[in-house]
């Protein structure tokens, strides 16, 4: 097993930060609010829908950031 580098490092802590946001935002309850309404949509509706596409580029740079990690390091 090779010694972690100060780059691989911090991509670790980066990966982890992102991924500890994600589970974090559907952790708490304080987003499951009937008003305001958006385009007459509940806003827990939005706030989901927004945050699945949040969640889905988080996830890519998250996987970005491995698959360069193992292809430099």
């Amino acid at each position: 097993m090779a010694i972690p580098t100060n780059k691989s490092r911090t991509r670790l802590i980066v990966v982890t930060a992102i991924t500890l946001l994600i589970f974090a935002v559907y952790a708490w309850p304080w987003y499951s609010f009937v008003e305001p309404r958006v385009a007459g949509l509940p806003f827990f509706y939005w706030w989901v829908i927004v945050w699945y596409v949040i969640s889905s580029l988080l996830l890519y740079s998250i996987v970005k950031l491995r698959i360069g990690g193992e292809a430099r390091d």
